[in-house]
C-alpha cells in the first residue's frame, strides 16, 4: 500500500535526475566537526544475518536498536556508507519538536477526523518518547527544552495559526499544549513578526551525538555496525536469502530494512517517484552576544529554521527556494558543495531578521554545509513491508 499514491506531486514532475550514492567528501557540518563523530566499524563476519539495516542515521540506528532489544535472539547489523549520522541526521538544524502541516485541517475530508486525531497524537507522542528515551538512557547530546515558536510573518499566517489552535482545542487534541503567541511576546526576538504559535515542549540537541549514543546501546545489545560501506546492490535470491554488496564486502540476510532517506531510490528504483532526494543548506556562526533567541524558531512555513546554542552560536538553515538550480534542490544528491544563491540568502536573511547581530559586529560564519533529505511525494511517511524489486524472485524487505 505504501507505494500507491494518487497525488500529482511537484517532486515527480520536476526531478528527472538519477539518484546517486553518497559522495565521498561532503561539506563539513558543525555537528560532525567533533571527535564524537569518529568512525566505528566491526570486523566482517561471514554469516546469514536475520536483519541487515542499510543506513546509519537516526531511523536506521533506532530501528536496529529496537529490533535487537525486542528480539535479542535475532542477529542484526547496520551497514552505513559514511560514519554513523554522516547523512541527513548529522546535517540538520538540531531541532527536536513536533509540528504540524498547514494542510492538516483541510485533510479531514480526505482522511477523516479520527485518522487526523490519531496522526496528530502519534506525532507528539513520538517526539515526547524520543526525548524521554534520551534522558532515561543518559545519552549526552546537549539536550535542552527551549520552547519553540512557529513564526507568523503576515496576517494570513496568523489567521491560519489561530484557526488551527482553535480546532485542536475544540476537539481536545492539543497534545503539544500549544498556544497562540502574541506579537508582544515575540517582538523582542523578531521585530518584524506579528505573532505565532508557541510550542512549550520544543527542544534542541546535538543530533550526531544522540545517534552515536543510540548506536552504542545497540552494540551493547549485541548489534554490529559496518561504516564506510556503500551498498551498491541488493539481490533477492531464489532460496530466500538476500545478498547485499558494497564495493569491498558482502552480507547475506533473511530480511533487509532500507533506512536510506533521500538515497533510497538508488537501491529501490521502484520508489523513485515516491521518495525524492532534496538538498538542504545550513550555516553556523561563532558565538553571538547578546542572546538573539531563547526559543527554537520555525519561519516561513518551516522553510527557514533557527536555534541558538548555550554558547551563543546560531545555526540557521533553509532558503532552498532561492536556489540557482532549476528544480530548487529537488533531486540533488551531492552534498559536497553549497549553492551560492542559498548561501547569500541565508546570510542576508539572518542579518535582516535579527538586526542586533549586525549592530554588534556582524556575522562570523564558521561552518556552511548541505545535506540530503528524503521527501515523500504525498507528504506522508513511507514505512512498511516492500515487495521484492522487479528483478528479484522472493524475499522480505522493509522501508523506514
Amino acid at each position: 500500500d505504501i507505494c500507491n499514491t494518487t497525488t500529482t506531486c511537484k517532486f515527480v514532475l520536476c526531478s528527472p535526475r538519477f539518484c546517486r550514492m553518497p559522495v565521498d567528501y561532503p561539506t563539513l557540518s558543525y555537528w560532525l566537526d567533533s571527535p564524537s563523530s569518529s568512525s566505528i566499524s566491526s570486523e566482517h563476519r561471514e554469516v546469514v544475518w536475520d536483519v541487515v539495516v542499510i543506513g546509519g542515521g537516526l531511523t536506521g540506528i533506532s530501528a536496529a536498536y529496537w529490533l535487537k532489544r525486542l528480539a535479542p535472539e535475532k542477529s542484526v547489523c547496520v551497514v552505513e556508507a559514511r560514519d554513523v549520522a554522516g547523512g541527513a541526521t548529522g546535517r540538520n538544524g538540531g531541532h527536536c519538536w513536533a509540528s504540524w502541516d498547514k494542510d492538516t485541517i483541510d485533510s479531514i475530508d480526505t482522511w477523516g477526523k479520527e485518522n487526523i486525531y490519531r496522526g496528530i497524537k502519534w506525532v507528539y507522542d513520538s517526539a515526547a518518547e524520543f526525548l524521554e528515551f534520551l534522558k532515561e538512557n543518559k545519552i549526552e547530546c546537549d539536550l535542552r527544552i527551549t520552547g519553540g515558536i512557529q513564526v507568523a510573518s503576515n496576517q494570513e499566517e496568523m489567521d491560519l495559526f489561530r484557526k488551527h489552535i482553535s480546532f485542536l482545542n475544540a476537539e481536545s487534541c492539543n497534545y503539544g499544549e500549544m498556544e497562540i503567541c502574541q506579537q508582544n511576546r515575540i517582538k523582542e526576538v523578531m521585530p518584524k513578526a506579528i505573532g505565532g504559535i508557541f510550542h512549550p515542549k520544543a527542544a534542541q540537541l546535538w543530533p550526531a551525538k544522540a545517534v552515536r549514543g543510540i548506536s552504542l546501546l545497540f552494540e551493547k545489545e549485541g548489534g554490529v555496525i559496518y561504516t564506510k560501506s556503500k551498498v551498491i546492490s541488493v539481490d533477492h535470491t531464489e532460496n530466500g536469502i538476500i545478498e547485499i554488496r558494497s564495493e569491498t564486502k558482502g552480507w547475506r540476510a533473511k530480511q533487509v530494512v532500507y533506512s536510506m532517506n533521500g538515497y533510497t531510490s538508488r537501491l529501490r528504483s521502484d520508489l523513485k517517484d515516491i521518495i525524492k532526494p532534496v538538498r538542504g543548506q545550513m550555516l553556523a556562526t561563532s558565538p553571538v552576544s547578546p542572546l538573539v533567541s531563547p526559543y527554537s524558531l520555525n519561519i516561513n512555513d518551516g522553510y527557514e529554521y533557527l536555534i541558538q546554542r548555550l554558547d551563543g552560536r546560531i545555526l540557521f538553515g533553509g532558503m532552498r527556494w532561492k536556489s540557482s538550480h532549476e528544480h530548487k534542490e529537488i533531486g540533488e544528491t551531492d552534498d559536497s558543495s553549497i549553492d551560492s544563491s542559498v548561501q547569500s540568502s541565508l546570510r542576508d536573511t539572518l542579518s535582516s531578521l535579527f538586526p542586533s547581530i549586525t549592530e554588534n559586529g556582524g556575522l562570523n560564519i564558521t561552518h556552511e554545509w548541505t545535506g540530503i533529505m528524503g521527501f515523500a511525494a504525498d507528504g506522508f511517511p513511507v514505512i512498511g513491508p516492500l515487495p521484492p524489486p522487479p528483478s528479484s524472485s522472493s524475499s522480505s524487505s522493509s522501508s523506514s
